[in-house]
């Protein structure tokens, strides 16, 4: 039996085998049963294991070996009873011959099913044996999850049912135990065949959990392999010398803060004092099992310590998956990131900081020791915000309570620190001494110095550990002892000093072209995305700029050899990777150099513009790889040899996809040089080979394999695709969303061309034209492409797949533009259901619960809808920030329900923070920031603050979303309207609102929208306060029509032909107030009743995003004795009917 099958008897299977008796004993009820099973568990529970042991045992007893003479007789009777009714036929008409006979057979008969029943029971006691070891394996392998631990049970309980059985046949007297095995031969094979078919179950299930962690491993490597952090090892780390670093352990500050728990411990020392080194230390005996160690300094810029710890949980998972108890805790909390990731591209800190927040929640989570390095604490702008917010982030881990969290850092005081342990040189000046004697200790030669070098470590540098560390070495690779006396009298006065000595050194001995490349080595190696490759130090060294191709001569080899020699001793390696070896080292070089930023970025251009990837058959296999994926397979004749081998220089073309923006962006004065090579790159075939290879690095999630072979067939599609996607991305105009729609639509055709319709690759693409679509306001015609495709998906046997559900929501979402609000709210409960299963933090799953909201509050149903926003803001925040696209949306959205509810101050709050993030991020001229304004103009008028309305009135105005936005311009012109008449000014208001609606009548009537029919209603009311009725009612025409269908005429003609009916008119207005009040079925059932309908639906529709809702607004404060039709409160009959 393995470890783990004993680990799983010694903690999971006594519950397992308590829950089998239990479940055995309710299912029986004879009393020798009862008692049998009374007796296999007492004294204690124990595993079925040893109780198959003594039934083995029992069955050797009862059946032991017998002598030639009775196996003979067992021979002998075992052939009569296989002859035993020839001989019947014999004897049956003779009476005596019959009955002594019948008596001489039930002997021969008792005697072989006692013989059968043995030889069966020890043939099924073994193979319980082995299916027993088998179902303890599979215990220990999957000891959380309820389904198979279910299973278990039932498979112990039908083998205590067997053992019961045989027990009772084993321990009964050899008369009752012949009677016995001639009764219940069947009976035990049905008990041994329940066994095998409950242990069939437990495979199934235990082959489902396989294959279930099999495809989490797969996305778990994917992830772990594209975080930006580097798994430094502690094996890699300078150890401790003996008797250094034990110190802490005992320090009140480092005593009080491990019985605390609660906070971090700060470990504050100047460069060069040992704080990477006690890091290390501290790492290696740590008391919880699971350690992560991160260097900021050893890290790139978008690095986070966050990365390292969720890298280092995702590769528990190295080993077998199965061994490890955390993985299935892990995964169940990480997946929703997965799922985000698969949209947005990107693992954003929110996301994971907030999943490690939950996975350390959960009780069965162990604890475990995070360790940050090089958190200088001494910065200031960006790079100081960066250390900021990751303190933040680890303090929220640590506030789970199973975290030990250490923070080395130049100085703590930024961070207010509650525990603090200071590396000051009287603190560490016992490790230092300890150092340079155990040094000493192990090289004689050193001896005769022991004073010297103690004295000059201590009056040179204060005691530092690197700066001993530098010194030893320098001794011992002098050549004699007089040499080492000669170094020992010109000891450098400080680190740096001591680092300019030793490069002074190098530079003597090196040759001019060595001096030079020695600089680029540096160069490449100070990077800020490190640690860097050798193979791209190499490769950057032999790429020439000017002419932009390599030349071999100038490459290093071996490359980890040459650069040692040329960089020693400022650099050290990790495996294939080179760094410089201390921070402070850093400095010193970087001074020596001059800015690598300028030198790499020529470097990365000059490799991305390579002739390799400046060839269309190298960016065409790109395209083909990147879109299709393992999709489809494509024919390897249609590609040359270069674009189907591995590249050999794939990790230096690698690192300048990722990193050449970083480093020319770093540039403050670029060269022309500098700028004509990233022109060159920018207007070449290279930049797309760049933009497939950077999807490839940043892809989260492999394609499902369709196995197809297609040749070529598909790769004119693949271009139209990109472009559609490129004029989505960065429209700036109407002709953008027009030329992305056009590149999609035909992509989508011609993929169904090749492919079929209901290819499930083209239903995508089918998909992705809908925004195009709703951005030119094709409602209908999206809502007949996502029928069809819906259909589709069902036709194929995908309708529970993540794109089908996609497509349901898509399809939700229009129906709620159309304002068929209840088909929108069946299509979006689907949809939600479905993007559940993937996790309710998938971005995918909150955007429905926002588009569910705002179908339930155009309903008129504020309450649940204000549920679904709040519940967006509590997932989704953590995740993603305040600040966050998707965050303003719900946030602007709950003010909307506040507003509806009379809750202002909390209405303000929100939509103050929406409008003032969405300026900062959209600008003015984007819609959703005018619908914040709006909104909070809105807000400010109801809330009685019109002062505060009409500043943000102005404050919009500039923008041109009211120049290319009809409605959103009405919307600003009704507010404006309602401020002007609660300040008790009239005629002006009234004037713009009469031009507002001229603007869609007559001519102008295709103009007509939702936002000009409220204010239809405004202006009616303006005018009956003034008592024009008939002026009042005229505003309703153009809104309804006889019905054809119901009366058979033809419509009625415009008005300049003939005027409508006052009584036409008059319905139309009761009707639209119906709509406006939230009672749609009233409002059709009113026109059907009058046999009229809407002259054109679209008059209703909503238009993209989520703009002010102004059917429900406070009426204007006209005169006091002056009734107006105002929306009905929120306890009104229509808003309670409607919720």
């Amino acid at each position: 039996m393995s470890k783990h099958a004993d680990a799983a008897r010694g903690l999971q299977a006594p519950d397992v085998v308590i829950r089998a008796f239990d479940e055995a004993s309710n299912g029986t009820r004879d009393a020798k049963k009862l008692r049998a099973l009374a007796e296999l568990r007492a004294p204690q529970p124990v595993g079925l294991q040893s109780i198959l042991v003594q039934a083995t045992e029992l069955f050797t007893q009862r059946t032991a070996p017998r002598g030639k003479l009775r196996r003979a007789i067992e021979k002998a009777l075992t052939t009569i009873e296989q002859h035993a009714p020839l001989a019947g036929l014999f004897v049956q008409d003779q009476a005596q011959a019959a009955i002594a006979w019948g008596a001489i057979r039930l002997f021969i008969v008792l005697f072989v099913a006692d013989l059968y029943l043995c030889e069966e029971l020890e043939s099924n006691l073994i193979s319980l044996a082995q299916q027993l070891a088998t179902a303890e394996f599979r215990l220990s392998q999957y000891c959380h999850d309820s389904q198979i631990i279910d299973a278990t049970v039932s498979l112990l309980v039908a083998v205590i049912h067997f053992i019961v059985r045989s027990y009772l046949f084993l321990t009964a007297g050899k008369v009752a135990r012949s009677w016995r095995a001639f009764r219940h031969l069947s009976t035990m094979k049905r008990l041994f065949h329940n066994v095998e078919q409950r242990m069939t179950d437990l495979n199934l299930l235990v082959g489902l959990a396989d294959s279930r962690i099999s495809t989490l491993r797969q996305e778990a490597a994917v992830v772990a392999a594209c975080l930006p952090v580097t798994q430094r090892q502690f094996s890699d780390m300078v150890e401790a010398d003996p008797g250094t670093c034990d110190w802490p352990y005992s320090s009140h500050a480092y005593v009080t803060w491990q019985a605390a728990h609660n906070d971090i411990l700060f470990v504050e020392g100047g460069p060069g004092c040992g704080k990477t080194v006690l890091a290390g230390s501290i790492a290696r005996h740590a008391e919880t099992k699971l350690v992560i160690y991160h260097s900021s300094q050893s890290e790139a810029p978008t690095s986070s310590f966050l990365h390292a710890v969720l890298k280092k949980l995702l590769q528990t998972t190295d080993h077998d998956v199965r061994d490890c108890p955390l993985f299935t805790i892990v995964m169940k909390h990480i997946t929703p990131v997965l799922n985000e990731a698969r949209t947005s591209g990107q693992l954003e800190r929110g996301s994971i900081r907030a999943a490690l927040h939950h996975m350390l929640s959960d009780e069965s989570f162990p604890c475990l020791t995070i360790i940050l390095d090089g958190v200088d604490g001494m910065g200031n702008g960006a790079n100081m915000r960066n250390d900021v917010s990751e303190i933040e982030s680890l303090r929220c881990l640590v506030s789970t309570g199973k975290v030990m969290a250490l923070v080395f850092t130049q100085n703590a005081h930024s961070y207010q620190p509650l525990h603090l342990l200071r590396l000051d040189a009287p603190t560490i000046e016992p490790d230092v001494l300890a150092y340079i004697k155990g040094d000493i200790a192990k090289n004689k030669m050193l001896e005769p110095f022991a004073a010297q070098i103690t004295k000059a470590v201590f009056s040179s540098s204060s005691g530092m550990f690197l700066y001993a560390r530098m010194l030893l070495d320098d001794l011992l690779q002098a050549s004699s002892q007089e040499h080492r006396q000669s170094i020992l009298g010109s000891v450098p006065s400080g680190l740096y000093k001591y680092y300019e000595r030793r490069w002074n050194k190098q530079h003597r001995y090196l040759s001019k072209k060595n001096r030079e490349y020695r600089n680029e080595c540096f160069r490449c190696l100070l990077t800020d995305y490190g640690p860097l490759n050798v193979a791209t130090v190499t490769q950057y060294l032999a790429l020439d700029d000017r002419t932009q191709t390599k030349i071999p001569d100038r490459t290093l080899n071996p490359p980890r050899e040459c650069i040692g020699r040329l960089c020693y001793p400022f650099v050290n390696f990790s495996g294939d990777c080179a760094e410089i070896a201390h921070p402070s080292m850093r400095t010193f070089i970087k001074r020596k150099v001059g800015d690598p930023d300028t030198f790499l970025a020529a470097k990365c251009f000059t490799q991305l513009s390579l002739d390799r990837y400046q060839q269309p058959i190298y960016a065409a296999a790109a395209l083909r790889r990147r879109i299709l994926g393992t999709r489809f397979a494509t024919t390897s004749s249609v590609l040359p040899e270069s674009a189907r081998d591995p590249e050999p220089d794939t990790i230096p073309y690698d690192y300048a996809v990722l990193h050449w923006q970083d480093h020319l962006f770093a540039v403050r004065t670029p060269s022309d040089e500098l700028l004509r090579s990233s022109a060159a790159f920018f207007t070449s075939i290279a930049i797309v080979s760049w933009a497939e290879r950077l999807g490839e690095l940043k892809s989260q999630i492999p394609i499902n394999v369709l196995n197809i072979v297609l040749g070529d067939r598909l790769f004119p599609i693949l271009p139209l695709i990109r472009l559609g996607e490129w004029f989505s991305l960065s429209q700036t105009s109407k002709d953008d969303s027009q030329r992305a729609y056009e590149n999609k639509q035909r992509a989508a055709e011609e993929a169904g061309n090749v492919l079929g319709p209901r290819n499930p690759w083209v239903l995508e693409l089918r998909n992705s034209v809908i925004n195009e679509v709703w951005a030119q306001q094709g409602m209908m015609q999206a809502l007949d492409i996502l029928s069809a495709i819906v259909e589709d998906y069902r036709l194929i046997g995908l309708d529970s797949s993540p794109a089908y559900y996609q497509a349901v929501q898509n399809l939700g979402v229009t129906k709620y533009f159309i304002t068929d609000f209840s088909g929108a709210l069946v299509s979006l409960q689907e949809s939600a259901a479905g993007l559940a299963a993937a996790g309710e933090q998938n971005k995918a799953f909150q955007l429905n619960d926002i588009a569910e909201g705002l179908t339930l509050e155009r309903m008129g149903r504020v309450d649940e809808a204000g549920a679904k926003y709040e519940s967006v803001l509590d997932t989704w925040i953590p995740v993603a920030g305040q600040d966050n696209g998707l965050s303003l949306w719900a946030e602007d959205a709950l003010a909307s329900v506040r507003r509806k509810q009379g809750r202002y101050s909390e209405a303000k709050s929100c939509l103050l923070h929406t409008w003032d993030m969405r300026r900062k991020l959209f600008s003015l001229n984007n819609f959703t920031t005018i619908d914040s304004g709006l909104h909070l103009a809105i807000t400010f008028r109801e809330s009685d603050n019109l002062d505060e309305a009409e500043d943000i009135l102005r404050q919009v105005a500039p923008s041109i979303v009211f120049t290319e936005n009809i409605a959103r311009r009405h919307q600003a012109t009704h507010v404006q309207a309602l401020v002007a008449f609660d300040r008790g000014d009239y005629n002006t208001p009234k004037t713009d609102l009469l031009r507002a609606i001229q603007e869609t009548v007559g001519t102008e009537r295709h103009q007509n929208n939702r936002e000009a029919l409220w204010i239809r209603t405004t202006a009616a009311d303006a005018l009956r306060h003034e008592g024009k009725e008939a002026e009042a009612l005229s505003l309703f025409s153009e809104l309804v029509k006889p019905s054809e269908e119901l009366s058979g005429r033809s419509p009625t003609p415009t008005l300049a032909e003939e005027p409508e009916p006052a009584s036409q008119l008059s319905v139309a207005e009761e009707a639209l107030r119906l709509v406006k009040e939230r009672d749609q079925e009233g409002a059709q059932e009113l026109l059907a009743k009058n046999n009229l309908e809407w002259v054109r639906a679209k008059d209703f529709w909503l238009g993209g995003g989520a703009p002010a809702d102004t059917a429900w607004m406070k009426p204007p404060m006209f005169d006091a004795d002056f009734i107006s039709i105002s929306m009905p409160p929120l306890n009104s009959p229509v808003a309670i009917s409607a919720r």
